[in-house]
């Protein structure tokens, strides 16, 4: 579970929170998967998106949303103490 859970929690309260987001663990692992689909439309750039001439813009906007996607994964990844960073 990631620390970004108990930031700002007063630490009497630490146990309850971990405890209520692990309790939506089902929840956070489908959308998990719903989230993982979305990334795949950011992975790579067509040949079509290399005819625009603003192609490095639109390789930049995906790199950014894939990374966004992969934040909110690694976010509600719940099992893993470290983040499903991509090599």
């Amino acid at each position: 579970m990631q620390t970004e859970w108990l930031k700002g929690v007063d630490p009497s309260e630490i146990d309850a929170v971990i405890k209520r987001v692990r309790q939506c663990k089902d929840v956070f692992d489908k959308l998990i998967k719903i989230l993982e689909t979305e990334q795949k439309r950011f992975e790579r750039l067509t040949e079509e998106d290399y005819k625009s001439p603003s192609w490095s813009h639109l390789a930049a906007h995906k790199a950014g949303m894939g990374e966004a996607y992969q934040n909110m994964i690694d976010l509600l990844t719940l099992d893993k103490r470290e983040p499903n960073k991509k090599d």
